[in-house]
């Protein structure tokens, strides 16, 4: 990732503040279509906010899928770290991330 923000080719951008349909609206107004969007909230679930309502989400916050796998609701949107399997949260999210990018890889742009 990072040598992809280096060459240009991935480019970060100011805080997500909300998704409207195809469209993703940042904190400081400014709406854009990206290709993926890499959402990192840190140790505590913070999705409700941001993607309560997409249908994504269970009764407790947690997103409905995870891995390879995306919501009906949202076609195209992906999850990891958020289950804590007996085999480590890592070892999962590896499994996982490995899973996503080859769903990315050959969806449609």
């Amino acid at each position: 990732l990072i040598d992809a923000v280096k060459s240009g080719r991935v480019t970060p951008v100011a805080t997500v503040a909300s998704f409207d349909k195809d469209t993703v609206v940042l904190a400081d107004g400014t709406r854009i279509t990206p290709d993926a969007v890499i959402a990192a909230t840190g140790y505590h679930r913070a999705l409700e906010p941001l993607l309560g309502h997409l249908d994504v989400l269970d009764g407790r916050g947690r997103p409905v899928t995870h891995g390879g796998r995306s919501p009906k609701a949202a076609p195209g949107l992906y999850f990891t770290g958020f289950t804590n399997p007996i085999s480590g949260m890592l070892r999962e999210m590896a499994l996982d991330a490995e899973k996503i990018a080859k769903r990315v890889a050959r969806s449609p742009r």
